[in-house]
């Protein structure tokens, strides 16, 4: 299998075509044994008990060359008859964590989660290199039990045998993550290439690894500079050193001063690696891109401008929020005359007919279902750095999820005003450091200029704007929530239209300085390598250069908040469709059941907060990622769904005033929202034909249509459900969309439309 991946590449990279007399040089050096010792030698692939060396030719089962040079470095001569090159080299994870760190300081270069699962993917990569396991299928699977020669690879491939149940690739990058740091600086501790050192702090300790040598620590890097500069073919495990270092976002470390014969050679190496490492890289490059916490600032805009390369950013914000604007016209003049904790799902029903309204409601519940649990995936990882710095270690993401968890729990259960003053408060501090972030990039513009080609048009109208515009309305995800607490409010008429229209205000002045700050600090015609390698990293290393670490700490620290705030959000939001599907008798009556003290909804707050427990619970005893598969995917899904109810409520409230249009302008009632709606569903167009780019898998795979296929089936579940309350329970049927009045609403025929908005129900 690996021959033949890479005899298909011959053309296009001939130097891989030579890869099977150059794998088994290499990859190790002499002397030294398990621990270390020697005088400071590395443990080599090549250096292995003689009596193992021969089950490692079948490692990709295919008997060719490039598979027994793959699978191990053999003394003498290998199966092919070449005789080994020996070079002065360290083990694959040994090697990447000398580019991760300062040459002179030892400080990582990289966001801390992506440093380890870099070497994460370097651990697992040195035991495939071995022969003792393989990835295929998103799968690790080990082949050869046998004890390597190496302490650590011996280590963890213990774990890997201990744990078989858990296989995912995910799941072990982001398990061994978690101690790679320590375990491989610790190995290059014991080899005599770093000095452990302590510093001791108020609560805790930290460790780093600082360099003896300086000429030896910043050769790997040089190295590997070098090597893609000659016309000399790589080795496969030189290769795969590579793939994770443009995995992990080190490219500009090694190519800094590269000619353009590098980057293209790299640029086609990586793609040609034997299908495990390959497999590996890709990942290890998926959970990197991942890894950090993940706000708009420090997510959707370091994504805009790495993945999809788009420079226009800050453009995108305002064309965004100008459609939302347009957008509110018409949703603000139905708010007076429609006041429902289940705002789009109202909205609809009074538009479109109830039907509409139910098929509405089911999609708007999985939809915030989704982006709130999602949340929990991310918890632990936003939650790393702080716990770090504070306690020296952290727990299993799930024990942050649960704490989480139990807070939100809590604050579901508490006045709206209550909870409004602690979302409030995260929210302020959020903002303050993030205009902190922004001076500090203003005041550091790259090249001593500041730049506006960030807001040229021809900057955002170009390939790819589709995708920018999905990643841009995400971060308005929210606006909306003003109407979905108009009964709690004391004012709704003048609280609602204010809120919403000072959400969609600051919202885009908020993201579009940001973005565009970035662009200016690391310069226009930089941002998007930039972005690209640092990934959402970038942010918190502007703030490192240009703040100093305290600002990190405390942007880190703010960003945990921030997710905790979404978090608070989305799970009063999701209890309120609930409530009032329950108070309508859509769903169970329970859930329309509020609080005697506090007046919140009750049951819906509890039956959310299950959900939210058994999704935790479900993911921790898998061992799945909870990064990328629930947070990641959950939250593009969701935010999918807000913009089908936003799309389709703009329809609702056109259908709505062409009824009962009278003591609103035509603006209002028509132009805004005929506007808003044409625009809303080009960027659905877009979306769905860029979901396999918004989800980050392959275009050919399933979640690609199965993931947004989720709200048609809703949709058209909710409006069967409907059309079985008309016929079995027209007084149920009835109440839909009526919001307060549901409870006291007189029972009418089921072709029978409802009351006009302003009509007063008795009571």
């Amino acid at each position: 299998m690996a021959g033949r991946h890479i005899e298909g590449h011959a053309r296009a990279f001939p130097e891989l075509a030579q890869l099977a007399g150059n794998a088994s040089a290499a990859h190790g050096r002499a002397g030294g044994g398990p621990n270390g010792g020697g005088g400071g030698h590395r443990p080599s692939l090549s250096r292995q008990d003689p009596q193992v060396a021969p089950a490692r030719s079948a490692t990709f089962k295919s008997g060719s060359c490039i598979a027994v040079a793959v699978g191990a470095s053999f003394p003498g001569r290998d199966h092919c008859g070449h005789t080994p090159v020996r070079e002065d080299r360290l083990l694959i994870a040994d090697e990447f964590f000398l580019i991760a760190h300062n040459d002179s300081r030892g400080k990582a270069k990289l966001h801390p989660a992506a440093t380890g699962l870099g070497l994460a993917g370097g651990l697992l990569g040195e035991l495939i290199l071995y022969g003792h396991i393989t990835v295929s299928g998103g799968q690790v699977t080990v082949i050869d039990r046998r004890p390597p020669g190496d302490a650590l690879a011996h280590t963890v491939l213990d774990q890997l045998v201990g744990e078989s149940q858990h296989q995912a690739v995910g799941t072990w990058l982001s398990f061994l993550a978690q101690s790679a740091t320590t375990s491989v600086g610790e190995r290059l501790a014991r080899a005599g290439m770093l000095r452990r050192q302590e510093t001791r702090r108020l609560l805790r300790t930290s460790v780093s690894y600082l360099p003896i040598d300086l000429n030896a620590v910043a050769w790997p890097a040089t190295r590997l500079r070098a090597l893609l500069d000659r016309p000399d073919p790589p080795s496969v495990p030189d290769a795969l050193l590579l793939g994770l270092v443009v995995a992990a976002g080190l490219t500009r470390e090694v190519l800094w001063s590269a000619g353009p014969r590098a980057h293209h050679r790299l640029n086609v190496l990586i793609p040609a690696l034997p299908a495990p490492l390959k497999e590996l890289v890709g990942h290890t490059e998926a959970a990197v891109g991942a890894a950090a916490p993940l706000t708009v600032v420090a997510g959707v805009v370091t994504t805009g401008y790495g993945v999809i390369g788009v420079t226009g950013i800050p453009l995108a914000f305002l064309v965004v929020a100008a459609v939302l604007a347009l957008f509110s016209v018409g949703y603000v003049a139905m708010s007076r005359r429609v006041e429902n904790a289940g705002a789009f799902y109202a909205y609809i029903s009074r538009g479109l007919g109830r039907p509409a309204g139910v098929g509405a409601a089911w999609v708007a519940l999985i939809a915030y279902n989704a982006l709130q649990v999602g949340l929990y995936g991310t918890i632990g990882v936003a939650a790393e750095p702080v716990l770090d710095r504070i306690f020296g270690g952290h727990p299993h993401w799930a024990v942050v999820a649960l704490v989480a968890w139990a807070l939100v729990a809590l604050l579901g259960l508490l006045r709206v005003d209550i909870n409004g003053l602690v979302l409030a408060a995260l929210l302020v501090a959020e903002i303050v450091v993030i205009l902190i972030f922004d001076l500090g990039q203003l005041g550091n513009p790259a090249g001593g200029e500041v730049s506006f080609t960030s807001f040229s048009p021809d900057n955002l109208f170009v390939p790819g704007v589709g995708a920018v515009l999905v990643l841009a309305i995400l971060g308005f995800v929210g606006f909306e929530s003003a109407v979905v607490f108009s009964e709690e409010s004391k004012d709704p008429k003048r609280t609602v239209p204010l809120a919403t229209y000072l959400s969609v205000v600051i919202i885009a002045a908020l993201y579009a300085l940001s973005s565009w700050t970035m662009a200016v600090a690391v310069g226009p015609d930089q941002i998007v390598a930039a972005a690209g390698e640092q990934s959402v990293g970038l942010i918190f290393n502007l703030a490192a250069e240009h703040l100093g670490d305290t600002a990190v700490t405390i942007g880190q620290a703010l960003f945990l908040t921030s997710v905790l705030a979404a978090m608070i959000s989305f799970h009063n939001t999701t209890a309120r469709y609930t409530f009032a599907l329950g108070r309508e008798r859509v769903l169970p009556a329970v859930f329309g059941q509020t609080s005697p003290r506090s007046g919140a909804p009750r049951a819906a707050s509890v039956a959310q907060s299950v959900f939210g427990l058994l999704v935790i619970l479900l993911y921790a005893i898998n061992g799945w990622d909870p990064v990328v598969k629930l947070f990641f995917w959950g939250g593009t899904t969701g935010g999918f769904g807000v913009l089908l109810l936003i799309a389709t409520t703009s329809v609702a409230v056109i259908a709505y005033f062409v009824r009962s249009g009278g003591g609103e302008t035509l603006w209002r009632r028509a132009i805004a929202p005929g506007l808003a709606t044409a625009a809303l569903f080009v960027i659905i167009w877009l979306a769905v034909s860029n979901f396999a780019d918004l989800l980050g898998v392959a275009p050919d795979s399933s979640l690609r249509w199965a993931l947004p296929a989720v709200y048609p089936v809703a949709a058209a579940l909710g409006v069967g459900w409907a059309l079985v309350l008309r016929n079995s329970r027209p007084d149920t049927y009835a109440r839909i969309g009526l919001g307060a009045a549901s409870a006291a609403a007189a029972v009418r025929p089921a072709d029978q439309p409802p009351a006009p908005a302003a009509t007063e129900v008795p009571r």
